[in-house]
């Protein structure tokens, strides 16, 4: 199977490598390489994956995950050609990385 991987962007900042490992429908699930700038956002991506594992509806979650997708957050195809991914629900935990 062939992998493909794209770049995390966040406000115009690459964080990291998202590699496609295979597909747990609804979710693609992959490794997550992250980059420098990464360290500066990890705390909202700990907090919201927290938030998700013990109540994904509550309003602390929303509030975490609009954090996040606020300045705007995609998938940007890396080394290949293809579709940009555009607010994905992304999660990340440690260099597991799922999303829809």
């Amino acid at each position: 199977m062939a992998r493909s991987q794209y770049k995390l962007v966040r406000g115009g900042v690459e964080l990291g490598v998202v590699t496609h490992l295979e597909d747990d429908q609804p979710n693609h699930i992959g490794h997550f390489s992250a980059w420098p700038a990464f360290g500066e956002v990890k705390k909202l991506f700990d907090e919201e994956t927290r938030l998700l594992e013990t109540d994904q509806s509550s309003e602390k979650w929303r509030q975490a995950r609009n954090r996040l997708d606020e300045p705007g957050l995609y998938l940007e195809p890396y080394e290949w050609v293809g579709e940009r991914i555009a607010k994905p629900l992304l999660h990340i935990k440690d260099e597991e990385v799922w999303w829809r």
